[in-house]
């Protein structure tokens, strides 16, 4: 495919003119084939509901492309594109924690669709990415890891094969785990590092959403990144001490 460079700033110019009004869903196909959505805007008082650091905020602002291979026709002068694998939208992925840096970057080649949404679609989607703006996805995974140590291989295999159904349910992905047997605590690992390579971020926040579902059931783990200075100040407390000290 070619086409004129600007018919891709036309295009892309208008993604950034909406994304300043509000909320835009992209539907993308990763690698693998199956679709991913991103959520993307560039109106600060929207990232403000869902993130409070203020270098990041500044950056939302910025949703922008790089075109890397751009050729000029001697005769006519116009700039070309061939093929959009490597013209890259650059963008916040709204619902990514703040910790795990959500800025991301994809071709526009990907983009299977579009949705500019309404008010009320806004305000239930900002509702469902502010749960998991507070997810940690490196932080979840490893607490994920270290608790089915104490599993045995039939609940590793139940967690496995109920979380594939559950994100069957809720993106409509073919992601059927009736053969699935788990037999080692090593080939547990693989199997659920293949599905978070394969599902990414869709497939996290099923396992987020069950964690939060059923706290009693996976020993009250949160998913989320700890807050050291957080943690320490309520550990630490000022100690009065009345009367004088003797040495």
């Amino acid at each position: 495919m070619v086409l004129p460079v600007s018919v891709v700033n036309g295009y892309v110019a208008k993604i950034k003119e909406k994304s300043k009004e509000g909320i835009i869903t992209i539907d993308a196909h990763r690698v693998g084939g199956s679709l991913r959505e991103f959520n993307l805007t560039s109106n600060t008082s929207i990232a403000l509901e869902l993130y409070t650091g203020s270098l990041l905020l500044e950056d939302f602002e910025t949703v922008g492309y790089s075109l890397t291979s751009a050729t000029r026709y001697p005769e006519s002068g116009v700039q070309i594109m061939k093929g959009l694998t490597r013209l890259l939208l650059t963008f916040y992925d709204l619902g990514i924690a703040e910790g795990d840096y959500p800025q991301r970057q994809l071709a526009l080649s990907r983009i299977r669709k579009l949705t500019y949404l309404t008010k009320e679609e806004e305000e239930k989607k900002i509702r469902q990415l502010k749960r998991y703006a507070l997810m940690s996805e490196d932080s979840m995974v490893h607490q994920i890891t270290h608790l089915a140590k104490s599993w045995s291989f039939e609940q590793q295999t139940d967690f496995l094969v109920e979380s594939l159904a559950r994100l069957k349910r809720v993106s409509g992905v073919d992601s059927s785990a009736t053969s699935v047997s788990i037999q080692s605590f090593i080939e547990f690992q693989m199997r659920f590092s293949e599905c978070i390579e394969y599902y990414s971020t869709a497939y996290l926040r099923v396992i987020y959403d069950m964690l939060q579902e059923e706290p009693e059931k996976y020993n009250y783990i949160t998913g989320r990144s700890v807050d050291i200075a957080a943690v320490s100040a309520d550990l630490v407390k000022p100690v009065s001490l009345s009367g004088e000290l003797e040495f």
